[in-house]
């Protein structure tokens, strides 16, 4: 369910043309970065989830068994320190645009950290958070 989520989030992002050239890798916070940072990244990981009605597909039936979630994902966007700081911004707008306007998921919350340097990767990061209305059927 949860890998099926980020997998699509990060398809969806990969596909936008205003996100071309940026790297989205299914992990927080983007483990396998190593400096100098060449290619703008994003990196997406989840942070929490709460299930409700987990079980009205028992009562109803076999072939309607299912949960609402609201997950919550972890999202590192880093840029390499040649970029610049402000571009940080652009492409949360960006992929904003396109999570509340072309996903198949309800966006309900977004929570923005503070931008940061760090000097291993030479990149500058900016730490998202974002939360999801999921409907999981068996399966998914």
């Amino acid at each position: 369910m949860i890998d099926t989520l980020i997998r699509e989030l990060c398809g969806l992002l990969q596909s936008c043309e205003g996100l071309k050239g940026i790297r989205f890798v299914p992990e927080f916070p983007g483990k396998s970065m190593e400096g100098p940072l060449r290619v703008k990244t994003v990196s997406v990981g989840m942070e929490a989830a709460e299930i409700a009605d987990t079980g009205v597909g028992r009562v109803i039936g076999a072939e309607m068994r299912g949960c609402r979630a609201e997950i919550t994902l972890d999202l590192g966007i880093h840029v390499p320190f040649s970029v610049g700081a402000q571009e940080l911004y652009a492409i949360l707008s960006t992929m904003t645009d396109v999570l509340l306007f072309d996903g198949a998921y309800a966006l309900l919350h977004l929570r923005c950290g503070s931008v940061s340097a760090d000097r291993n990767t030479g990149a500058f990061t900016l730490h998202v958070s974002m939360t999801f209305r999921v409907d999981f059927t068996r399966g998914d």
